[in-house]
Formats: structure tokens, C-alpha cells, sequence
């Protein structure tokens, strides 16, 4: 597997966010936990969350689009603010999705740094971050501060 060209790389992220929008408006728990690989991790400021087997991934995506679908969600649109190849098959991308009801009212805004692994077939995420309102990736502490290891 070759690592694409940058040009190569954004298109194919964007191919794979638009197939990602189209599961989440059809509220559909088990295309979504397809587009994530199991074992999955979900990281905010607050905690972590692993998601062991695609079962999991599932039973997770249930419960968030049950209260989506409470919420009255119609669509979803998304922003792809970087994408970054970081080694062979492996790229990280930050997107802002907006998500509304019908009448075109906000129900819910997200901030996601999406890591993705390229398998034979697809994209796949590997991790999120959910980065808080207002919260820019640049505004994340390193780990460890910049102080090298003993």
C-alpha cells in the first residue's frame, strides 16, 4: 500500500466523510459503527472510552442516534478542517459537523479529530477527539510539555 498524494488523500477523506454523512442521516446505528474499526478509542477532556469489539461499537451507536433521533435529526453537515497523512495507511483529520432537525435548528455542533486507518476497502477510525466548544487543536497540550524522558 503506497501513501497517496496529499491532493489524493484530502479527495479520499471527503469521499469517506460523505458516505460517513449519509449513515448518520439515515440514523442507522450499524452503517456508522462501520466506519469505525474495533478496537476504537474516544477521547475527550474528561475521559476515555474503548470500544472493544464491533458489538460495542454498535450498542454505542445506538444510544447516540436514539437521542439524535429524539432530537429530530435531518441532516448532517461537516467541515474538513486538515487532514494529515501521518505514516502508510494512517492519516488524521479535524472536522466541525453541524447537526439539524428539519425545521433547520441546531440540535447539536461537534469538533472531531478523527485518526484514520487505511484498510483494503476503506478509511476506518482507529480513534476520535472530541475537542470542546470552541477548543482549537493547536490549543492542546503536548504530552509531557515538550520535556524529554529522563
Amino acid at each position: 500500500m503506497t501513501s497517496p498524494t496529499p491532493l489524493h488523500l484530502h479527495q479520499d477523506i471527503h469521499r469517506w466523510l460523505t458516505a460517513y454523512q449519509a449513515a448518520f442521516e439515515h440514523l442507522d446505528a450499524t452503517a456508522v459503527a462501520a466506519f469505525w474499526q474495533a478496537p476504537t478509542l474516544a477521547l475527550d477532556s474528561q475521559d476515555a472510552r474503548v470500544c472493544v469489539d464491533a458489538e460495542a461499537l454498535t450498542t454505542a451507536f445506538t444510544a447516540a442516534i436514539d437521542q439524535l433521533r429524539l432530537a429530530g435529526l435531518r441532516t448532517a453537515h461537516w467541515q474538513l478542517d486538515q487532514v494529515r497523512a501521518l505514516g502508510e495507511g494512517l492519516a488524521d483529520c479535524v472536522v466541525r459537523w453541524w447537526l439539524r432537525d428539519a425545521a433547520g435548528q441546531l440540535i447539536k455542533t461537534l469538533h472531531n479529530v478523527y485518526v484514520l486507518r487505511r484498510t483494503e476497502h476503506d478509511w476506518k477510525v482507529a480513534a476520535v477527539y472530541l475537542l470542546e466548544p470552541g477548543q482549537s487543536i493547536l490549543s492542546m497540550t503536548p504530552i509531557g510539555d515538550g520535556i524529554p524522558s529522563p
